[in-house]
């Protein structure tokens, strides 16, 4: 399954190996096949595959991860994050970075 991947000398990662299940499938039921992501990475490699205009990216007006969250703290909220750092108060995703702002909107960490 595979193949394709590799004939275009594609890394084997998580994302080829879906774009090949999906290649897969095309080539049994040519006819019911809709690739849909909204990974831009795996919507450009299945361009490769799949043709320039055949893929749709899904937009989710409830997904506004952006890495980071922005959070506005007063002295007692600031104090008590200090106070617990062992503890994911503001319940960031791995790899999800904090920048803290104070009252007046001036960064003070991230």
């Amino acid at each position: 399954m595979l193949q394709p991947i590799k004939e275009k000398q594609l890394i084997i990662n998580n994302d080829t190996r879906i774009l090949a299940t999906a290649i897969d499938y095309e080539n049994l039921f040519p006819d019911e096949m809709i690739f849909f992501t909204n990974d831009l990475l795996l919507k450009n490699i299945a361009n490769l595959f799949f043709g320039e205009d055949s893929i749709k990216s899904i937009t989710d007006s409830y997904d506004n991860y952006k890495g980071y969250k922005e959070v506005v703290l007063d002295d007692e909220e600031m104090s008590n994050f200090y106070l617990n750092q062992d503890k994911n108060l503001y319940n960031l995703l791995i790899n999800q970075y904090l920048i803290i702002k104070d009252k007046n909107n001036e960064i003070v960490d991230k």
